[in-house]
């Protein structure tokens, strides 16, 4: 029995709920304590220097407006939560030359701002996985459905990017498979709207317009 075949039986093995279980507290692991220094020290900026009328739909900002909606509604949070638990963010004058990254990084927002940053990254990594479920089980069968969950939801690219890194891809993917998932079942209204949606989180989903169109 080749290694492929044995991959095979393995993903028919496993159970939907174990596969949650096991992607779900990898992620819950890697959430708080990794982070590209350079993107959440951004996030960290951003959210403590600007309120929601700050941001315009000129140059950057355009290209993904409610993410940065979504950063400047975590920083509240986050304001509020800190006040009672004490965890801020480190300077980074406080951190020993030896562990300073570079590209002019001027916060180590910790575990806290993590967290709640990237929590909205995990819960688009299930939806993503339960979209791809449901929508192979109806176009094929439920043992192939369970496959592509698995490898979806297992996938340590998938894992690393939004709970590692800490990028918002997630969030537009999620919104763009939920426009393929109702256009698939000639939704055509709800599969535009949801792709504006994506858009509007990263702007490479505009390129699936012209599809669904």
């Amino acid at each position: 029995m080749n290694i492929f075949n044995k991959i095979q039986i393995g993903l028919y093995r496993l159970d939907i709920r174990l596969v949650i279980v096991v992607g779900t507290l990898v992620r819950l692991l890697l959430i708080p304590f990794t982070a590209h220094p350079f993107d959440v020290n951004e996030w960290y900026v951003y959210g403590a220097s600007k309120t929601l009328s700050d941001i315009n739909f000129n140059g950057v900002n355009f290209m993904r407006p409610l993410w940065l909606y979504l950063i400047l509604l975590q920083s509240y949070f986050y304001r509020f939560i800190s006040t009672f638990t004490g965890w801020i963010a480190t300077p980074i004058e406080h951190i020993s030359p030896m562990f300073r990254p570079y590209y002019g990084i001027e916060w180590i927002p910790g575990p806290l701002f993590n967290t709640i940053i990237k929590f909205p990254l995990l819960l688009a990594d299930v939806g993503i996985s339960l979209i791809l479920y449901r929508l192979v089980r109806d176009h094929s069968s439920p043992t192939t459905a369970k496959k592509v969950f698995t490898l979806y939801y297992l996938n340590p690219f998938s894992i690393w990017i939004t709970s590692g890194w800490g990028q918002s891809d997630s969030l537009s993917v999620f919104f763009t498979v939920l426009s393929l998932y109702y256009i698939l079942n000639s939704h055509v209204f709800r599969s535009l709207f949801t792709l504006f949606i994506a858009s509007l989180f990263k702007m490479y989903a505009i390129a699936f317009f012209f599809p669904v169109l």
